[in-house]
Parts: structure tokens; C-alpha cells; sequence
């Protein structure tokens, strides 16, 4: 499964230009800022992106949830 989620972050990536990793510690895939580059799972990193990496990671969720469904 975690291939597949793989292919989702990636895809998610290209479409959006905004990298999503792996973080081990939360267990789940996590946005990156797309200025400094901090994984979302800390909170803001005050780049001033909040609100666009709320919702990026809401998006992700999605596509993560839409692969999980498919199964």
C-alpha cells in the first residue's frame, strides 16, 4: 500500500508543484511548504502559506483517502 501512496504523492506533487513526504513520527503523508520547504506536521512555519498548506494537505488527504476507498 505504501507503494501506491507513493504514486498518489507523487502524482500530487506534479499537479500541484508541492512536494509531500513520508514523516515516520505522524505516520502519515505530510506537505511541504513550498518556500522553506518544512513538512506540514509541525504547524506553520511562517512563510505566510498557512492557509495554502491547509488546504493543499486537505487535497492530499483526499487523494490519499480516494486510493484508500479503492481497495
Amino acid at each position: 500500500m505504501k507503494e501506491q501512496q507513493q504514486e498518489v504523492a507523487d502524482k500530487f506533487a506534479i499537479l500541484t508543484g508541492i512536494y509531500a513526504g513520508y514523516c515516520e513520527t505522524c505516520d502519515m503523508w505530510i506537505v511541504h511548504c513550498p518556500y522553506c520547504h518544512h513538512n506540514w506536521c509541525g504547524g506553520d512555519c511562517g512563510c505566510g502559506y498557512a492557509m495554502v498548506m491547509n488546504s493543499k494537505q486537505a487535497q492530499l488527504d483526499q487523494m490519499l483517502l480516494k486510493l484508500e476507498d479503492e481497495k
